[in-house]
């Protein structure tokens, strides 16, 4: 069973709920042990929003964190996770620019 390091790249979150990872290869399966969340700005905490759900259409499912709070210039780290084929990872902040994210993790085949 051959395992693939994930590419996946930082960015700023948003206000809208944006797919931070989708699990769409079917015969595929995910292991994120973290996805690392920062509060850059210095003077006030953010409130942060994650779905994981089946499928990519905006707050279906279920929610795996209701909305929940950074404090300034502070990390969040969530996980583990292991996504089977079809789940997805989304994402919504209360200010844009603010909190940065970074997936990490593996594909296993």
């Amino acid at each position: 069973m051959p395992i693939v390091a994930l590419n996946l790249t930082p960015g700023l979150l948003g206000t809208a709920e944006t797919n931070l990872f989708a699990a769409i290869p079917v015969g595929h399966e995910y292991d994120l042990p973290v996805i690392r969340f920062v509060n850059n700005d210095p003077l006030n905490s953010h409130q942060l929003r994650i779905w994981n759900k089946v499928g990519a259409g905006a707050g279906t499912n279920a929610d795996i964190e209701s909305m929940l709070s950074i404090q300034p210039q502070s990390t969040y780290e969530h996980g583990p996770l292991a996504l089977p084929a079809g789940r997805v990872i989304s994402v919504a902040a209360d200010e844009a620019g603010f909190i940065s994210c970074r997936p990490t993790g593996w594909d296993i085949t």
